[in-house]
């Protein structure tokens, strides 16, 4: 999970190299309604200070790339029609229902494109963290089977979940995966406590599981539920989805932008990348990490002080966060490419406090990311773009 922003529409094909199961194919893919995670800025048009550093906190020491051996694959970027980007709600993240088990046992998770395990609470936790969560029983479902093993991780503010490890069944949307591996947490920190959210599930690449086994989208592949290996996502003010099995061609406009996910990461990370202040490229040969489960635009602190540095009168507001404010009736143009078309993004949070001329900046560059140099995280609180389609050559 590292922090978000606003990206409209993300498709991801995950086209393995184990051939499907014979098994009957749904004709087409299948829509989940998603609930939108709340805004950094306040309704009095301030930034949200506290949750600003809680989402830069989640994304500093987030975790080392792992050096493995992941497939190819290809990340394409899309325009999604003229949907506006706001927040409607106090929610936290894009999530959705899964259900789990026989008979089924409903959740309410966060999709997440930066890690790839799916972990809810145990009916066995009694931790703070699991208050008030809807919590997997696994005596109530006859096709649960335990593993061996114990399942932890542990996220960039030092929050972590522990858990024992089962199979079972999980259905999303209407498709089903049967001995779908997951985690039952038995001890989840208290940071989750008081979330409307149950757990996580994780929808980037095998490489980077905890559990060492396929995310969800992976499994319907391979067991020929889903026609294609890809997920979507349309994110927007009202209507946000995801889309399992394909993309959904009525919801975007415009040419795709196709571009290789870098080896041995485990995550949707894209390289080739530069940003712009106006007409004035200022990065470039950039790797981006393309990541739901966050919010904000984090960049190295060297870069990011290139970057305000070109605009009048900005000035470190949080050196430690890496936050910078300016002058908000100077907002500047900033976008970034990979190598094709520029992608605007919003490039303020708000006022620093009611009143202010000043305004804070989108873009942070924390001390102590744990990313390599030259990798941003890009979330999809303030990108005004769609991420859409990757796909494995076979």
């Amino acid at each position: 999970m590292l922090p978000k922003f606003s990206l409209i529409l993300l498709t991801i094909t995950l086209s393995l190299l184990v051939v499907a199961s014979p098994v009957k194919r749904a004709p087409k893919g299948i829509s989940v309604d998603l609930h939108k995670r709340s805004s950094l800025t306040n309704p009095d048009g301030t930034f949200n200070q506290q949750k600003t550093i809680a989402q830069i906190k989640k994304t500093v020491a987030f975790r080392t790339l792992k050096n493995t051996t992941s497939n190819r694959a290809v990340f394409d970027l899309i325009t999604y029609g003229s949907e506006p980007l706001t927040d409607l709600d106090d929610d936290e993240l894009w999530a959705g229902y899964i259900y789990i088990g026989t008979p089924p046992q409903k959740f309410l998770v966060d999709f997440d494109t930066g890690s790839s395990d799916l972990w809810i609470p145990s009916s066995s936790c009694t931790v703070p963290g699991c208050d008030g969560k809807r919590k997997y029983d696994a005596n109530r479902s006859s096709t649960s089977i335990p593993q061996n093993g114990t399942f932890e991780i542990s996220y960039g503010d030092n929050s972590t979940v522990f858990g024992d490890i089962v199979t079972d069944t999980i259905t999303i949307a209407g498709i089903t995966v049967t001995d779908q591996i997951f985690s039952p947490a038995t001890n989840i920190s208290s940071s989750f406590a008081g979330t409307k959210r149950d757990g996580i599930l994780g929808l980037a690449l095998p490489e980077i599981s905890q559990l060492g086994q396929n995310p969800f989208v992976n499994s319907a592949f391979n067991q020929g539920v889903i026609p294609s290996a890809e997920f979507s996502f349309k994110l927007a003010s009202n209507g946000s989805a995801l889309f399992i099995g394909g993309a959904d061609h009525s919801k975007f406009t415009g040419s795709i932008e196709f571009h290789s996910v870098i080896d041995d990461t485990g995550f949707w990370l894209i390289g080739n990348g530069s940003v712009a202040v106006g007409q004035k490229t200022l990065i470039s040969g950039m790797s981006t990490i393309i990541d739901s489960g966050t919010t904000d635009i984090i960049g190295p602190p060297s870069d990011v002080a290139k970057i305000y540095s070109t605009i009048p009168n900005a000035t470190v507001f949080d050196a430690e966060n890496g936050l910078y404010s300016f002058p908000c009736s100077s907002t500047p143009s900033i976008s970034f490419s990979w190598g094709g078309r520029q992608w605007p993004i919003k490039s303020n949070t708000g006022q620093t406090e009611p009143g202010s001329p000043n305004c804070i900046g989108a873009i942070a560059g924390p001390d102590g990311t744990g990313l390599p140099d030259g990798v941003w995280v890009l979330g999809d609180k303030y990108v005004d773009i769609s991420f859409c389609h990757s796909t494995f050559p076979k």
